[in-house]
């Protein structure tokens, strides 16, 4: 819907805002949701995700009306395999999109098993939530970041400093273990400065994926989200193979291993810029 509204820098520093609510708001969540846990036991946290999905149906129901405005004619599935085909064949796009996709795959690792530290730490659930929020203040400063240079710094450059900036940053929750001092500020500070880091690396290469695609944003947003949500399940499911829950240690493995692919992507989109002018 962005794509067809704006132009494709443009978009970007729209989806920037629009990634500021969507990330931002789960993450508080942890904090209220231990709130309400401990109020109103899980009763309280079921109503309160009935009530704000309903608040969204009425939204979209009462003011979301439809951007495309060259809808396809038809729609069968020779012609999306056909799109599907192109997508996977387009250099660029599969470098972004992947780009994004272990970057998120980061992030949904981390709240399987960064709670679990807080937890050995001594940390209770309502601390913890609230620490959790160090995230979204760092995507809140990596959106802002991105909507006031995109324009100057572009999409591929701001891509790969997101990509090279969460390497680093993931690298260091292994510190705890090497310097022999755990604390919770070892863990909260590396997480505020991955919010900034993802923030940028997300914004810029999603919208750079589906500019990379021309007419095929739409299935080209879709196929995005999708592996996104594969790469959050494989990112699970190999910390938790390898015991990444009860040692924090190894779990950070996945998270390296996912922050050098995401960089290395990010990098080869750079080098196949030369396919792809944005305007």
């Amino acid at each position: 819907m962005i794509k067809d509204s704006y132009s494709n820098l443009e978009a970007a520093r729209i989806l920037a805002i629009v990634n500021s609510i969507m990330m931002i708001v789960p993450f508080f969540s942890f904090a209220f949701g231990g709130i309400i846990t401990e109020m109103f036991s899980w009763k309280g946290t079921m109503f309160v995700i009935f009530l704000f999905g309903f608040i969204s149906l009425i939204n979209n129901l009462w003011l979301l009306s439809e951007s495309n405005t060259q809808p396809a004619k038809e729609i069968n599935l020779v012609s999306l395999t056909k799109d599907y085909l192109s997508l996977i064949t387009n250099r660029m796009y599969m470098a972004l999109m992947l780009s994004t996709s272990f970057t998120v795959g980061i992030w949904l690792s981390m709240l399987g098993f960064v709670p679990f530290e807080y937890q050995r730490i001594g940390i209770d659930s309502v601390e913890i939530g609230l620490w959790f929020m160090t995230v979204p203040m760092g995507f809140l400063i990596g959106n802002h970041l991105t909507k006031t240079y995109v324009h100057k710094i572009g999409i591929e450059n701001f891509s790969l400093i997101g990509s090279f900036t969460t390497l680093l940053i993931i690298t260091t929750f292994l510190l705890p273990n090497i310097l022999g001092w755990k604390h919770e500020m070892l863990i909260g500070i590396p997480c505020l400065i991955f919010g900034i880091s993802s923030a940028v690396l997300l914004t810029t290469a999603s919208m750079g994926a589906v500019a990379a695609a021309s007419k095929l944003g739409g299935s080209a947003s879709g196929l995005m989200k999708s592996t996104q949500t594969i790469f959050g399940v494989i990112g699970g499911s190999l910390v938790v193979g390898i015991g990444g829950f009860g040692n924090f240690e190894r779990g950070v493995v996945v998270l390296i291993g996912f922050a050098i692919l995401a960089a290395i992507c990010s990098s080869l989109a750079k080098l196949f810029r030369t396919d792809l002018s944005y305007s």
